[in-house]
């Protein structure tokens, strides 16, 4: 929504007015106190992006109504209504929070298993110049656990990248998904042997075996949806990448707000040709990770993103 400016007979005789922005709210939402993002843009170019609340109150109102009597036989009625603390608090002009697009360095769109099943999420910006205490706070999160539509939309407003937000990512190849695969199973499997190995030469109850075969019959599909999890993708303006399956987060940083890079590979990893590109920022958390990405394709998105980093990489 695009708010207009508007003002009353005595606002206009002083130059003054306010910006207003309506929407509609759905007919089922419950009562309470909610957050909206908005995006201001100061006419010296400044941007920032704002959390303000707003109240659902579907209650009759509360009022404190006086009826005086007047000399001439009629009545004065003044009415008054009392307000609740959340609706005097959804009134006051300051927001709950800002943040200035010059501190902004992305978004981490993440998604707890529980809301990625009920096609939900969460939104965090991605920040500079916040204290501990301030992330402890929440002054980051955009919006809190919500419908994935409401946490794409608000994205698309504070980012204004589509692609970065929505585009299709390179999958990382079949050796991640080898190694997906064995680091799932092959756990699970010598934890169900060993667990059978006891029940055939110890006294040890078989539903004991029975139930440690769950995990090994579980892994495979949950290094199926690791691996279907797994990609990066580049943009113009921002290095995107996803990973997680218990928490499924899609990162996406600005290019511009990468101050160096790592390339990590253990003794497996440079067996399977695989590595961690680990890309370091001033915000956020400070590292954002390709996982298990084919050692030459990492490569080339450093190459892309910086050149220059490149060349020490490549001489090495």
């Amino acid at each position: 929504k695009s708010a207009a400016w508007e003002n009353d007979a005595h606002a206009a005789q002083s130059g003054t007015g306010w910006w207003v922005a309506r929407f509609l709210v759905d007919a089922h939402t419950p009562d309470g106190t909610y957050e909206i993002v908005v995006r201001i843009t100061h006419h010296d170019g400044r941007v920032e992006i704002m959390k303000l609340p707003y109240v659902v109150d579907t209650q009759r109102p509360n009022l404190d109504v006086t009826v005086r009597a007047k000399r001439n036989g009629a009545f004065e009625i003044h009415a008054t209504q009392k307000l609740t603390q959340a609706e005097i608090d959804a009134q006051r002009p300051n927001a709950v929070g800002t943040i200035e697009e010059k501190r902004l360095r992305g978004l981490e769109i993440g998604q707890p298993f529980g809301l990625r099943l009920a096609q939900g999420g969460r939104l965090h910006a991605i920040t500079t110049g916040l204290t501990k205490k301030e992330q402890e706070r929440g002054s980051a999160w955009l919006v809190p656990s919500a419908p994935r539509t409401v946490v794409d939309r608000v994205a698309a407003a504070v980012l204004d990248d589509d692609e970065a937000l929505h585009a299709d990512l390179t999958p990382h190849g079949p050796a991640a998904r080898r190694r997906r695969f064995t680091r799932a199973v092959v756990p699970t499997l010598v934890f169900a042997a060993a667990a059978w190995i006891l029940v055939t030469t110890v006294d040890v109850p078989a539903w004991v075996g029975v139930v440690c075969l769950v995990p090994l019959a579980v892994s495979p599909f949950l290094a199926a949806d690791r691996y279907a999890g797994l990609g990066h993708h580049l943009t113009g303006r921002h290095l995107v990448v996803r990973q997680g399956t218990f928490v499924r987060r899609r990162d996406v940083l600005a290019r511009g707000g990468i101050i160096g890079w790592k390339i990590e590979q253990s003794f497996f990893q440079r067996r399977a040709g695989l590595a961690h590109v680990v890309a370091t920022t001033a915000a956020g958390k400070q590292s954002y990770v390709a996982y298990d990405i084919p050692l030459d394709a990492g490569l080339a998105l450093v190459q892309q993103i910086d050149p220059d980093l490149f060349g020490q990489f490549a001489a090495r």
